[in-house]
């Protein structure tokens, strides 16, 4: 009913014949002898008439925001799919959706956003295939076998690329929040009142940088303790080879420093 009365009320607004009628029938004030049986039947009449253009042009225009090409210049959908491929388009679609969601399932602790998600499978998919794939990113089938394919060495017991990938997603998440945890605490390290007792022998010596220091170091030697003696060793020999990495850079620095400032102009 709601439709009949939006057609009726455009063809009141743009066909001169129905509205002198629609008028003509609302007029209280029209002489007698005009027949008001005659004109509700003219009125209808003209609507017959009029009604299978003006529905035809309503789903015409309701199909101009519905129709592919019109969604794919407003960038609503990808891409248009062929209704012959549409069965095999959909069927590796979902498929791939499937496994996409098995991994992902396993980064929600991380509090990772499915954009972000989507960001780093696309790098992944790459490093592990090259960038000869690339250009393949937005093929189903191809990405939906190569998930399947990690599921597959996973579940043999081996470590897949995206086994991987995800534990150091993990690990990275861990130590940033260790980070963040101690760089939000470390006003209140500095706050720590100056030791002024004989008690404390090395209380001209105290500073707060130097007990920060000393809790980051404390806080390293727990989370060491919870690993196996053969990854301790591992980790400490990490640390030392970084540590002298370091010392190499900074002191390459300072000379280079030195060179510039002795240099005469």
């Amino acid at each position: 009913q709601r439709r009949v009365h939006g057609i009726r009320e455009t063809m009141k607004r743009l066909d001169e014949s129905f509205c002198c009628l629609t008028e003509r029938l609302k007029n209280k004030q029209q002489p007698a002898t005009i027949d008001e049986e005659s004109v509700k039947k003219e009125l209808e009449k003209r609507e017959e008439e009029l009604h299978s253009v003006y529905h035809s042009i309503a789903v015409h225009f309701a199909d101009l925001h519905d129709k592919p090409e019109r969604m794919m210049k407003k960038e609503v959908i990808n891409d248009i799919v062929e209704w012959s491929k549409s069965r095999s388009f959909f069927y590796w679609r979902l498929k791939r959706l499937k496994f996409e969601n098995v991994f992902y399932s396993r980064l929600k602790e991380t509090n990772c956003s499915k954009r972000t998600f989507q960001s780093r499978l696309q790098r992944w998919f790459v490093e592990a295939n090259g960038t000869m794939l690339a250009s393949q990113w937005g093929n189903n089938r191809v990405v939906c076998e190569w998930l399947e394919q990690e599921l597959n060495i996973e579940s043999n017991g081996a470590h897949s690329v995206l086994c991987e990938n995800i534990k150091a997603v993990f690990n990275h998440n861990i130590a940033s929040y260790i980070r963040s945890f101690m760089e939000s605490n470390a006003h209140n390290i500095s706050n720590v009142p100056t030791p002024t007792s004989p008690v404390h022998s090395d209380a001209a010596s105290f500073s707060p940088a130097r007990h920060f220091s000393s809790l980051i170091k404390d806080t390293v030697v727990q989370l060491m303790e919870l690993l196996p003696p053969s990854e301790r060793c591992n980790l400490t020999d990490f640390i030392s080879i970084h540590h002298a990495r370091s010392d190499s850079y900074s002191e390459s620095d300072t000379n280079h420093q030195n060179d510039a400032s002795s240099t005469p102009n």
